[in-house]
């Protein structure tokens, strides 16, 4: 996703997103992408709002090892569940 289509979904959803609350990591759901070089993870992370708390957003990203480095980061998707 570009970062104007992400923008979008959240003002359209028409609620702040804030940061997760600690206990909210053990609810990402992480699935190893299969014979990947470099090794890659899919992603889903449940998302919070300020005034819903959890919300019914959902971010799909994907992880890459770059070696030497932090780990890529690419948006797949952010959609209502």
């Amino acid at each position: 996703m570009s970062p104007k289509e992400v923008d979008t979904v959240i003002r359209e959803y028409g609620h702040r997103i804030v940061v997760l609350p600690a206990g909210a990591y053990g609810l990402l759901d992480v699935v190893a992408v299969k014979d990947s070089i470099p090794a890659r993870w899919s992603v889903a992370v449940p998302l919070w709002t300020e005034s819903e708390g959890r919300s019914d957003l959902s971010l799909e990203i994907t992880l890459e090892d770059v070696a030497g480095r932090d780990y890529a980061v690419e948006i797949e998707d952010l959609h209502v569940l």
